[in-house]
């Protein structure tokens, strides 16, 4: 961020403002037709009973005097105060109308802004996450996305409403002087600039110093997981927590603070400006109605009525636009956001689709990576083959890329030299849907959902329950004999704040992240550090039936666990992104000086 960003409110400007209220009125129209309709009927009638009103009060006025002398001229006083009345009526159901229709539109705006938002996350690449803007962005929407866009669609109908408000009051006003409606506009100018400068204070907070704001947002989220509290009570780090959070705030809030001070200093002289411009217009019409004999009583009770509401109508139109420019700031975050397009390119409808019943090769090929951004090579000329239907388990310690491998076989990266290989096709030439079904996959950082153990299990094809592969799975990663002990078996929720929630060990919701990797009975089943937080009987029958479930398909296992990596048909061993060693159990023990064998005993001599 540069040093004009740091130290001025982030600014949008009128081109950018306009396209974001015509995707905003384009948004609103697509959700729902009908009440955009409502709204314009409201603010049609409210416009023009406004006008009439004030046009028939004023010819009642001016009646009432004649009337008064003239009895005669009596009935047309009732007429005009039926008017009055009905176009009384016109109003108050104009504004009902509207604020109906926008509260309907409100609604379904925030829905729509959620499921778009989370929707964008679920498509934008991986590494889109890491890039230090993109994070920013993210972070600043996920604080808003459910009411901001909601905000801006109301926003942008009350503008257009006040827009269309003070262009039918202008040409009224215009029946008597052209000039009035810009004089008077003159006179709004110091607020239109107070008022612009007050409202982006509260959106700078949001844009300056990203990356404090991210720690920001990083410690919040953790405070506010019972998981993670546990190592903060122990610790007894909240303190030293709260204290980084509030001097954050302090530091950002003090900014806003003084743009607020610095805004005050001009609103207050700039009422008075706009009283002084009013002031003008009304001592010329009273010039014309007393002096020079232009102007009817009644004319001037209207002209003198309109004039006050064409000074609200600007008013309300400026500070309508004004009022809406951090929504305005964060819609055009939001719509540039939902127009990112993922740079690796899926291959949905052009790419090569696998045979589902067919187990692939797959083949590393020269390849060369090193994470966007980053100048370090993670693989350098990387070359193996795994044959369908083998066994492989990848050792190494941590920072070796173990893992990394994992996420270029998935394509959340792609490779900068050579290629990935399935079954002789460049990995980049598939459709990724069909790759995927091709895998089940079990990470490290595993994800935790706050659902049923049902749907934590079967979550990648919950609509079309296997009940035959759930009770597979359930069986082979151990997760029955849990489902046994829980108070509403399958249905349990795995979040102890639910009301038929529990709360799981680390141990359990491995397993059943592991019966969600099983459930996929895929034909390469890829599991990064699986048992790790598992007891080493649990891990001993566990893979007694990884190894028999997946007998004729593949496997790819990453594990520090050496008890469990000395069962695979064909250990890889990696240093520093190279492939050291190769081979089974048996032959990497055999080699005196081994790296595989050095891993071995050391992790055997804790056992002894």
């Amino acid at each position: 961020m540069d040093a004009q960003t740091a130290d001025t409110p982030p600014k949008v400007d009128l081109r950018s403002a306009l396209k974001v209220i015509g995707q905003t009125l384009k948004l609103s129209w697509e959700l729902e037709k009908f009440q955009v309709g409502v709204f314009g009927l409201g603010a049609i009638l409210e416009i023009t009973g406004t006008i009439v009103s004030t046009y028939a009060g004023a010819r009642l006025v001016g009646l009432l005097f004649t009337a008064i002398q003239n009895p005669i001229q009596r009935d047309s006083v009732w007429g005009w105060l039926a008017v009055t009345i009905v176009s009384q009526l016109a109003v108050n159901l104009g504004f009902w109308l509207m604020s109906y229709s926008r509260r309907i539109i409100y609604i379904l705006a925030s829905k729509w802004a959620s499921l778009a938002f989370m929707k964008q996350l679920c498509v934008i690449d991986i590494q889109t996450f890491h890039d230090t803007e993109s994070r920013n962005l993210i972070n600043k929407l996920d604080n808003g996305y459910s009411w901001q866009i909601s905000l801006v669609t109301s926003g942008t109908l009350d503008f257009v409403y006040s827009c269309v408000r003070a262009v039918a009051i202008i040409a009224v006003i215009a029946t008597i002087a052209w000039w009035i409606a810009p004089f008077l506009a003159i006179f709004l100018i110091p607020s239109l600039v107070a008022n612009s400068k007050t409202a982006k204070a509260s959106w700078f907070v949001w844009d300056e110093k990203g990356d404090e704001r991210h720690v920001f947002w990083g410690i919040a989220y953790l405070i506010a997981r019972a998981r993670n509290q546990l190592e903060i009570r122990a610790l007894q780090a909240k303190d030293t927590l709260l204290n980084t959070l509030d001097i954050m705030l302090t530091k950002f809030q003090r900014k806003q603070r003084s743009i607020l001070r610095e805004a005050n200093w001009i609103i207050g002289p700039s009422k008075i400006f706009e009283v002084i411009g009013i002031a003008f217009t009304e001592i010329w019409l009273l010039y014309r109605l007393l002096y020079r004999h232009s102007l009817s009583i009644s004319s001037y009770i209207f002209y003198s009525g309109i004039i006050a509401r064409v000074n609200g109508a600007l008013n309300a139109m400026v500070g309508s636009y004004t009022g809406m420019q951090e929504s305005l700031l964060y819609a055009n975050d939001f719509f540039n956001f939902q127009q990112l397009q993922p740079q690796i390119d899926s291959h949905e409808d052009d790419g090569v689709k696998l045979p589902p019943d067919s187990i692939p090769e797959i083949s590393f090929k020269n390849v060369w990576f090193r994470y966007p951004g980053q100048e370090q090579w993670v693989f350098k000329d990387l070359s193996f083959t795994i044959k369908p239907g083998e066994h492989i388990a990848m050792v190494g310690e941590n920072g070796a890329g173990k893992t990394t491998i994992v996420k270029l076989l998935l394509r959340f990266y792609e490779v900068d030299r050579g290629s990935i290989e399935i079954n002789g096709l460049p990995l980049d030439t598939l459709a990724l849907s069909s790759w995927y079904k091709q895998l089940g996959t079990l990470f490290q950082d595993f994800n935790s959902y706050p659902l049923d153990v049902q749907h934590n299990i079967t979550i990648s094809d919950h609509n079309r329950l296997d009940q035959a592969k759930l009770k597979r799975a359930l069986r082979d990663s151990d997760v029955d004999s849990i489902v046994a002990s829980l108070p509403f078996g399958l249905e349990t929720v795995l979040d102890s704040s639910f009301k038929k929630g529990t709360e799981p060990s680390g141990g359990q919701w491995q397993r059943v992240a592991l019966a969600r990797a099983f459930y996929r009975d895929a034909n390469i089943l890829v599991l990064d550090e699986p048992t790790a937080a598992i007891d080493a009987k649990a891990e001993y029958d566990i893979f007694n039936n990884i190894f028999k479930h997946q007998a004729q398909k593949s496997t790819i296992i990453i594990s520090h666990r050496f008890s469990t990596v000395r069962r695979a048909d064909r250990i890889i061993v990696l240093e520093k992104g190279k492939i050291v060693e190769e081979g089974s159990h048996t032959e990497l023990m055999k080699h005196t000086s081994g790296l595989y064998k050095e891993m071995f005993e050391k992790q055997a001599e804790g056992y002894r």
